[in-house]
């Protein structure tokens, strides 16, 4: 479910508000770690013990922050249109409910954001902004879709495949959903951490190859990724983190397979 929703993030940080540029890279970043920690963990043994969980305590504190300074666009004011205000709120709530998919692997509880109760929406799904004529019809066809695929996740879960092998499958169940996913919600990350990141996250999409090479070829270099102590994610900027990881995802890609 958070690789499926996890676009949504890209634009958290949308738009002119002080939050933003406080700790918008920072949250994308551990995030991302979250993600890439948690699912590296489920694929490959050898990730080292509380890696995971170190993850999450940095992801916790900026979720928080965010929660309680989530903006009121309209209120701010903000000299735009009501157009502007609105995709500025609309791309800032989707990337939190993108994030609240990544925290449910850890607390294994799918909740809705303060911001939905407030308005009564209950769609934890809406990790893309979709406007425009046909953004209704694109936003109930993006729920259908992400349905869809956790219903075959269980389905295949129940029937024997482990959660191993479920990794390395295609995120989608049909070519359908994937395209749907390919309209709606795909693309946008080389701009955040250059063309690695962009690769890793793409690849999920059609599981069965990891920086371009068979699992077990990658795995090593996955791991030790997955392992870094903490001052590897939090101990310098934000911007110098990403560099230094797309340059360690670069060196599995351009690894020489035995």
């Amino acid at each position: 479910m958070a690789l499926r929703g996890f676009g949504g993030i890209r634009r958290i940080d949308e738009g002119v508000w002080s939050l933003s540029r406080d700790i918008g890279l920072d949250l994308k970043l551990q995030s991302l770690r979250a993600l890439f920690v948690s699912w590296a963990e489920a694929t490959f043994a050898g990730v080292r013990g509380g890696a995971r969980r170190e993850a999450f305590s940095a992801l916790t504190p900026l979720l928080t922050r965010l929660d309680a300074q989530m903006p009121d666009f309209y209120n701010q004011n903000i000299m735009s249109n009501d157009y502007h205000c609105a995709s500025m709120q609309c791309f800032t709530e989707a990337g939190r409910r993108s994030a609240g998919l990544v925290e449910a692997i850890e607390s294994l509880e799918y909740r809705l954001q303060a911001f939905d109760i407030a308005w009564d929406h209950n769609d934890i799904l809406d990790t893309a902004y979709l406007s425009g004529p046909n953004g209704r019809d694109e936003a109930e066809a993006w729920r259908v879709a992400q349905r869809d695929a956790l219903r075959a996740d269980i389905h295949l879960l129940t029937s024997g495949t482990t959660c191993t092998s479920l990794m390395m499958l295609p995120l989608w169940p049909s070519s359908r959903s994937s395209a749907i996913e390919t309209n709606v919600a795909a693309g946008g990350w080389k701009d955040f951490g250059g063309r690695c990141i962009e690769r890793w996250i793409m690849e999920r999409k059609d599981g069965a190859l990891v920086m371009g090479k068979e699992p077990r070829d990658a795995a090593a270099g996955i791991v030790g990724i997955a392992s870094q102590e903490s001052n590897f994610w939090t101990g310098r900027p934000a911007k110098d983190v990403i560099a230094a990881l797309q340059q360690q995802l670069f060196n599995i890609d351009c690894a020489t397979t035995p």
